[in-house]
């Protein structure tokens, strides 16, 4: 919430003519006060729509309600909102816009301003990086499934025939890891299909999806049981990739016949889902690199264990959406603990 004394509505509006976004302003009865420049030439205002119902100006109905639900959120919590949405303004215009909410406090009285950005060419951006991985996703895949499909008539006793096939999997992850984030990046294209599930339920389907991996490792996924601290409502499939992912990472960096432990527990308003592996464990320098894409602590390591370096960042991404957060203790040689953080569905 923004405080200024003794300031008047002119002095205010000078400065926000200044600025490349739209600003009006209404008070509590939704009537609007003032305009910039911006917003002037946006919804062709004049001064005969000063004191007018801020209905008459802005007729898309999803941005009316978001000022309606704004009111109401900044009174009881004092937070500045933010929406985004295809602003539509007439038959000929149209832009998308991120509208921002806020109350600013005079010594006469409250007023609001509402803020239009013109994000167009952002979501346009998203949309043409998203378009360029699919694509070359797409012509990366045709040939990866030629090569996989001729290694079959390769015999087995030939030594790079098991080399081809790993690679080429390995390709495949990564593809699949590109499509995911760029998907995940574009807001303007990704909603999540959140459903409630209890956290027992989720952590056991995420270990049934890696079970297959550490049998091979023969290493012992240790579950609490009868755990119900508390219910999400969360997008099932995104968390559980998450978690899929974290698991993984575990096991290929642990030691056969070796034991990871995950305990459940929650804290105030989140769940915490903590993973506790004996594995190689991660340079303390190097933790705060290791959400970055592609990031690798050693290329031997990369050539050791594979993986598209796509994972973790992965994880960050879907956490950031759910209002989640991760955090990670390791030490080389004894192991990592991975704690994640969720909301409550209350």
């Amino acid at each position: 919430m923004m405080k200024m004394s003794n300031t008047p509505i002119n002095d205010l509006k000078s400065v926000l003519d200044t600025i490349q976004s739209g600003v009006i302003s209404i008070n509590n009865d939704k009537f609007l006060i003032f305009y910039n420049d911006k917003a002037k030439r946006i919804f062709s205002l004049s001064e005969e729509f000063i004191g007018k119902p801020i209905s008459g100006i802005v007729r898309n109905p999803k941005i009316l309600n978001f000022i309606e639900q704004s009111m109401k959120a900044i009174e009881n919590q004092n937070e500045i909102t933010t929406f985004e949405e295809d602003f539509f303004i007439d038959a000929s215009q149209s832009f998308d816009a991120k509208v921002t909410f806020l109350k600013v406090e005079t010594s006469v009285k409250s007023k609001y301003l509402i803020v239009f950005n013109d994000i167009s060419s952002i979501i346009q951006a998203q949309n043409s990086q998203r378009e360029f991985v699919e694509n070359v996703s797409h012509e990366l895949r045709t040939p990866i499934t030629s090569i996989l499909a001729a290694t079959e008539t390769i015999p087995t006793e030939i030594p790079f025939r098991d080399i081809i096939i790993r690679q080429s999997l390995r390709m495949n992850e990564i593809i699949d890891d590109l499509l995911q984030i760029s998907m995940l990046e574009n807001n303007a294209v990704f909603n999540l299909q959140k459903e409630e599930i209890s956290l027992s339920d989720l952590i056991l389907s995420s270990v049934e999806t890696v079970k297959h991996l550490a049998d091979k490792k023969n290493i012992d996924i240790e579950q609490p049981k009868d755990f119900n601290c508390c219910n999400l409502k969360v997008d099932i499939s995104l968390i559980q990739n998450a978690l899929s992912n974290i698991l993984k990472n575990a096991i290929m960096y642990s030691n056969s016949n070796s034991k990871i432990n995950i305990l459940l527990s929650s804290q105030q308003d989140s769940c915490i889902i903590k993973i506790i592996d004996n594995g190689k464990g991660i340079k303390k320098e190097n933790i705060k690199d290791i959400f970055n894409r592609f990031f690798r602590e050693e290329s031997s390591r990369s050539r050791e264990y594979g993986g598209s370096g796509l994972g973790l960042p992965i994880v960050k991404k879907i956490l950031d959406l759910h209002n989640g957060d991760i955090t990670i203790d390791s030490e080389i040689g004894k192991g990592t603990s991975v704690k994640i953080f969720l909301p409550i569905q209350t």
